[in-house]
């Protein structure tokens, strides 16, 4: 049983994209393996008593998207061989070779020392793939049965 194409890159492109998830999970437990919740040091109404907690859990937008950006994008690249997410993000082998290149910018380099600068590079050699494969021909976006 062969392969085509499409498939190795979607199966290279879902790769790199839980590898990226992995770089959120692990960016996520460095943030917060130090945070404690204060209790008996605070008085009742003391200010920034658990301003350590409020640093990590916050929608103030830079500490929210630095925090979440690799989760998300690895959640998005994951979800893209669902039905569901597919049409909303990539529509062929070119547009998933931009989102890679994306994820490897914004979601990897800058995220856990060398593991997200290796996986940029895995990320970007997936975009590389999906030019090849959109070149070869391919139209459509081969999805992953995952159900299996």
């Amino acid at each position: 049983m062969s392969a085509s194409a499409g498939t190795v890159a979607s199966v290279l492109c879902f790769i790199a994209s839980v590898m990226t998830l992995l770089i959120g999970l692990i960016h996520f437990v460095q943030k917060v393996e130090d945070l404690d919740v204060k209790f008996s040091d605070c008085s009742f109404f003391q200010e920034d008593c658990n301003g350590g907690w409020r640093n990590v859990f916050t929608f103030r937008p830079n500490v929210f998207f630095d925090l979440w950006t690799p989760m998300v994008f690895g959640l998005l690249g994951i979800g893209l061989h669902c039905r569901f997410v597919y049409h909303k993000i990539v529509l062929n082998y070119m547009t998933y070779a931009f989102f890679m290149i994306v994820t490897a910018l914004f979601a990897n380099v800058g995220y856990v020392g060398l593991c997200g600068v290796f996986t940029a590079a895995f990320s970007v050699a997936c975009a590389l793939v999906c030019v090849i494969v959109r070149l070869m021909g391919e139209m459509g976006i081969v999805l992953l049965d995952l159900g299996k």
